[in-house]
Formats: structure tokens, sequence, C-alpha cells
């Protein structure tokens, strides 16, 4: 079967029904103007992905990201064309992209009697729809991926080593203060069992423009499901910077990920404002009595 996904300016929407389903055979990307990088990231990711390789990555096609009746014109003349050179059942993924987008891809799919799917990844389901049909069907999303797959389905390396030399080899470093704390809190994660990959002191690199690229050390990242959430771990006196460098991972005009945060702390206490300032930023301040349940609170973290 061949999917077709809307792509908006995340890429795991379009990628998380191949690898939760391996009856997509193929797929095609419709992305906007805007992001239109990104499609051309994800089909080589798709190539180049140990589980995602046998998947035939038809050339991706633009679509208008508010205009209802060109897009819905740009649909039906481009699956014509790809059914040439991939006639095989299609399916419409209205999960990416903006609303517009998923109205054009559900008329077309009526009058066409295409299946739809949309992925509902805060219940983990693929919700499956039918033309003619008033129910729905809801299936189990489950997929097992590294943090590595993540990251790379966002153009983003991973590497142990800070040269990206051997990405495979923790670089030496002395011993920092905050060690032990970060120690404990992999460890905790590691033997909970909750996630499919944990990783500890990785360091992540995204080129930018020009040949420049952003370089930023992660003390704890895990991943469950294909989500996932990145620790911050900082044993001595708190600095409002530990907060404003982890809202940075996600940031658009940064590395522009979507996941959960946390930040762990060897402090003792905290003031009523510290604990304000971190719930309306939605990042969980764990410290104190709170420690032992650090891997609830991760898993937690992945869920957001």
């Amino acid at each position: 079967m061949l999917l077709l996904s809307f792509l908006g300016e995340q890429p795991l929407p379009a990628l998380l029904p191949l690898w939760n389903n391996n009856a997509y055979t193929a797929t095609c990307l419709m992305p906007t103007e805007l992001t239109e990088d990104l499609a051309q990231i994800i089909s080589s990711f798709i190539k180049d992905d140990p589980q995602l390789s046998p998947v035939q990555v038809v050339p991706y096609f633009k679509v208008s990201a508010y205009d209802l009746e060109k897009t819905e014109q740009t649909l039906h003349k481009m699956i014509a064309q790809i059914q040439n050179i991939c006639p095989e059942p299609i399916c419409i993924n209205l999960t990416g992209g903006t609303k517009i987008m998923s109205m054009a891809g559900m008329m077309v799919a009526y009058e066409q009697g295409y299946p739809m799917i949309y992925v509902a990844t805060e219940k983990n389901t693929v919700i499956h729809i039918s033309p003619g049909e008033t129910d729905y069907e809801s299936y189990p999303l489950e997929v097992k991926i590294t943090i590595a797959q993540y990251f790379a389905a966002h153009g983003i390396e991973t590497s142990l080593d800070h040269s990206f030399l051997h990405p495979e080899e923790h670089t030496q470093h002395p011993l920092k203060e905050g060690d032990p704390l970060e120690a404990y809190v992999y460890e905790q994660a590691l033997q909970s069992g909750y996630f499919d990959d944990v990783q500890r002191d990785l360091f992540i690199r995204k080129e930018i423009r020009d040949g420049q690229s952003l370089l930023r050390e992660l003390d704890l990242v895990v991943i469950k499901n294909g989500r996932l959430a990145v620790c911050s771990c900082k044993s001595g006196k708190y600095d409002p910077e530990y907060l404003f460098n982890l809202e940075a991972v996600t940031a658009r005009e940064k590395f522009g990920i979507y996941c959960g945060k946390v930040l762990v702390s060897g402090q003792d206490t905290f003031s009523e404002y510290r604990h304000i300032e971190f719930k309306e930023n939605d990042v969980p301040l764990v410290y104190g009595d709170r420690l032992p349940y650090i891997a609830d609170i991760l898993l937690l973290a992945t869920e957001m």
C-alpha cells in the first residue's frame, strides 16, 4: 500500500505509521513551500534507515497550505501520475500539515474511496477511517526506534564523541561535580526497563547554513514508543540559564524537535517562584525525595 503523508514542521507523523505497519510498502510526502527541505531530509532518511529502507520512496510533491481548492486539484493530478509509477492501493495520512491540507485530503479520499489514517500520539493509537463507514477503527501505535534514529529523522547527527569522529566512543573528560547525579539518573532509567533506548552524554549537531553547525551536549536522553525526553542534571546551585538551555533544544530556529524535558537538581530546596516557572514551561523539576522516582517521571515526560 502507498501512504501519502502531508508534511508539517515535524517529521514523525509521516514516519510513525511506516515504523508501525509494514503493510505500507511505499510512501510519498506532500510538503508545502516551507517544509520542502524537511521532505528532502525525510526522503533520504527513509532510504538509509535500517527499518524503513525496504519502503519505496516516491518523489514528493508540494501542496498549498491554505488554498483548499488548489490543494484538492493538486492531489487529483499528482495521484494520477504517481499511480503510473507505483500502482499500489492508496492510503492518505491526514496527520501532518495544516487543517486545510487535511480537509483537502479527506475530500479526495471520499471522492475516490481511499482509506485514511490519523496518528494520535497522545493516545498511542492510529485511527483508520474508511469512506462510507460511520465507525472508525483504532490500532495501537507500537514502534521501537533508537535515539539516533529519532534525531536522524530531524536531520540531526548524534555522537558520544565530541569530535564526531568516533560516534560510538564516549569522549573522555575529567570528572565533573555533577557526574554522580547524572550517573544515578542514568542507572535508574536503564534499570527501569521502561525505555527503548537510553543515552548519556550525547552530542547532537545540526547544520544550519554555509557549513556552520549548532552543537549541544545532552546529559541524558530516553525514548519510548517513538517519543523522546531530554533530561538535564545539575548538582550545584541553580542557575536560570539551566531552564533556558533545556528549552533551546526544541527551539524552532535551532534544533526544532518536539520532546519532553526534565530538569534534575542536587539542590535541596526551591522557591515557590521556581516551581511556578517550571510548571508554566511544562518541565518537571526533580530533586530531593522525588529523585528515586526519576524513571517514572522520565516516562511521563515522553508522553507530554
